[in-house]
């Protein structure tokens, strides 16, 4: 009884684990965490213009235009906040994509019976969402309007929409199994997180493997958590 009641609770971690990673698929760690993921610290450049006036650049592969124009906001809000402003209004913002090719080289893997396993290479198309962002802030609440944003209710919002829980506040001890299906490079940083709490770590997502390897390796050797590669992966 004892031993199928710790097989049930096992399964039920395994499954908790999968459904929430999987879920999250476009998440990310709020904006102040997001800035500093591997995948995105790069994304923004911001320029203070004059006093209260701000430029904002965004670039992201991976992202939707959607969540390129959030992202935008998000970092409007934090840079509002940061200088003391409640309010910022949006002068104007222009949105393209930077279209180009990728070629990645197939990659090899050692298994620990002497073979070894060829992974990625390939050609793809990338659509980059590119958003630029100039704003002003106050603190006037007469001047709100349409084009006017509160500050901390944008940081707020947006940032509950785009978060991901701190996987320690949910995992309390180390599982048997994990899947990480999170795609694009979106899933780099969620899956090195999910590896210090998994004793196996399956993985379907090429860019991460490819892109992200030497970070998944040494995070696979600290916490001695064994790799699978699924799906298209393999």
């Amino acid at each position: 009884m004892l031993l199928e009641r710790t097989f049930q609770i096992s399964i039920k971690q395994t499954t908790l684990l999968i459904i929430f990673l999987v879920l999250l698929i476009n998440g990310c760690a709020g904006l102040t965490k997001l800035s500093n993921n591997l995948a995105y610290e790069n994304a923004f450049i911001e320029t203070q213009l004059n006093q209260n006036k701000w430029r904002i650049n965004f670039s992201g592969r991976e992202v939707s235009m959607q969540k390129a124009i959030d992202f935008s906001l998000l970092k409007a809000g934090e840079i509002a906040l940061n200088n003391g402003y409640n309010y910022f209004k949006v002068i104007s913002q222009n949105k393209n994509y930077k279209s180009y090719t990728v070629t990645t080289k197939p990659w090899s893997v050692k298994n620990k019976d002497g073979t070894t396993s060829w992974y990625g290479g390939g050609t793809k198309q990338v659509n980059e969402p590119i958003v630029e962002t100039i704003l002003t802030m106050h603190n006037d609440k007469e001047l709100v309007n349409s084009n006017t944003y509160e500050s901390q209710l944008i940081v707020s919002s947006l940032s509950t929409s785009y978060s991901i829980d701190n996987l320690q506040n949910i995992i309390k001890r180390r599982i048997n199994y994990t899947m990480c299906a999170i795609s694009g490079l979106s899933g780099l940083k969620p899956t090195i997180d999910a590896i210090k709490f998994s004793k196996t770590i399956a993985i379907a997502n090429k860019e991460s493997i490819i892109c992200g390897w030497q970070f998944i390796d040494k995070a696979l050797r600290k916490n001695k958590t064994n790799f699978i590669p699924i799906d298209s992966e393999r």
